[in-house]
């Protein structure tokens, strides 16, 4: 059996966060984290292994752009942007991220 995927998910919303870690929960393919924000995201990236990264768009302070411009500076993994508004000029503004 191979090692599950260690997935780091950033959201603001706390029930979205407890949803993806009991669907990771019910697949031995998935070990599933959370962090609620830009700061916490980051903290956690520093002492973990993760091999993907979800986060939200929108949410208080550092948005999810700003998260994934931080990320690329120090980790080669790949990132997934969700959003429930995502706009063709955010959608560019990630990419180029």
């Amino acid at each position: 059996m191979t090692e599950p995927l260690d997935i780091l998910v950033v959201d603001d919303e706390e029930p979205l966060r407890r949803l993806l870690v009991r669907a990771g929960q019910k697949d031995a393919r998935f070990k599933v984290d959370t962090a609620s924000d830009y700061h916490e995201a980051l903290e956690k990236l520093s002492s973990n292994g993760y091999q993907l990264v979800i986060t939200d768009k929108d949410m208080p302070g550092p948005s999810g752009i700003e998260l994934i411009r931080k990320i690329r500076e120090t980790h080669a993994i790949p990132i997934f942007l969700c959003s429930g508004r995502l706009t063709d000029e955010a959608a560019e503004e990630a990419e180029k991220a």
